[in-house]
């Protein structure tokens, strides 16, 4: 980068900034300038090749034509190549005249184009005018089905809401009466549960009973189980007349009579299974046979008065009842 020395001060202290920052943006302004210049002779020095050729035999007509003026040959020749010129001008001339006619001619024909579609919009605007004030034959029965079709409709939506209304207000009686449906199976699932529920504490206290009473009895068929005849029997052959009813219960095996170990046997873990399953298909009639135990007490009483005298009596009885 130059520095004009001029600018520096007695100290020696550089120029100002200002004038540096000049000095760098001409010196930028230059190097593009200078890359543009190079780059154009480049191409041109690219080309050479091809023009040199022409260059010199330019050079070598000019030589002859200034060495001898008088000459016939140099001067026909620069006639020729300016008739040649002159006539691709001519040429060019007539070309440019023949366009120039056919555009005239084009546009002429639009203008008359223009003008007819001119009047044709004209003459439409008047009829459409003309018919915009004419009121149409048909127009008075148009009239009346449009008032009609207007009623038609009105009628066809008081229809439609009243359809949605009452299609409503089935969904909602529909839904209630399903409501009620479940409702209704709901308490009979809980009657049949609890009912279900009474007859298994029934059975079971029934035999905690008879079982209680078996292992009270000792080696007599008197005493405690000859007091209990009466309480345990009953519930025993109440239970009994439930089984015969509703066909279902227990299976209980053994001798009831007699005061041995042996001959008492007690319920199996197989019939208390078999007693719960039987008491999961108790349904609604299981009140009537709810019902039928209540009866069978009275019977069960006559029953029992057989057997108050002598224990050993209920164990004969107890032979013949042996399967329930």
């Amino acid at each position: 980068m130059w520095v004009d020395e001029g600018r520096r001060g007695a100290d020696g202290i550089s120029a100002p900034i200002t004038t540096r920052l000049s000095d760098v943006k001409a010196a930028r302004s230059l190097a593009s300038e200078i890359t543009e210049r190079g780059a154009k002779l480049h191409d041109l020095l690219k080309a050479e090749m091809g023009v040199r050729h022409v260059r010199q035999k330019a050079i070598r007509f000019l030589d002859a034509i200034s060495g001898n003026l008088e000459s016939g040959s140099e001067h026909a020749f620069i006639e020729k190549a300016l008739n040649n010129i002159i006539e691709d001008s001519k040429e060019n001339v007539e070309s440019m005249k023949r366009q120039v006619n056919e555009y005239d001619a084009d546009a002429s024909g639009l203008a008359d184009k223009i003008k007819r579609k001119q009047a044709d919009l004209e003459r439409n605007k008047k009829r459409l005018a003309s018919l915009q004030h004419v009121r149409p034959a048909f127009m008075d029965e148009y009239e009346k089905l449009e008032r009609e079709l207007q009623k038609q409709y009105e009628v066809y939506l008081e229809k439609f809401r009243n359809l949605d209304y009452l299609e409503h207000e089935l969904n909602q009686l529909n839904k209630a009466e399903q409501d009620k449906v479940e409702e209704a199976e709901r308490s009979m699932k809980r009657m049949q549960k609890r009912l279900r529920d009474d007859e298994l504490k029934i059975i079971r206290n029934e035999q905690d009973v008879i079982l209680g009473d078996e292992n009270r009895s000792g080696g007599g068929n008197q005493g405690l189980f000859g007091n209990r005849v009466k309480g345990g029997d009953m519930g025993l052959r109440d239970n009994t007349n439930r089984m015969g009813r509703g066909g279902r219960g227990s299976h209980v095996k053994g001798n009831m009579g007699g005061g041995s170990d042996s001959d008492s046997e007690e319920l199996s873990d197989e019939d208390l299974t078999n007693e719960d399953s039987d008491s999961d298909d108790v349904s609604v009639e299981g009140s009537s046979s709810g019902s039928g135990i209540i009866d069978n007490d009275d019977d069960s009483d006559d029953s029992s008065s057989d057997l108050g005298g002598d224990g050993r009596d209920f164990g004969d009885d107890a032979e013949s009842d042996e399967d329930f």
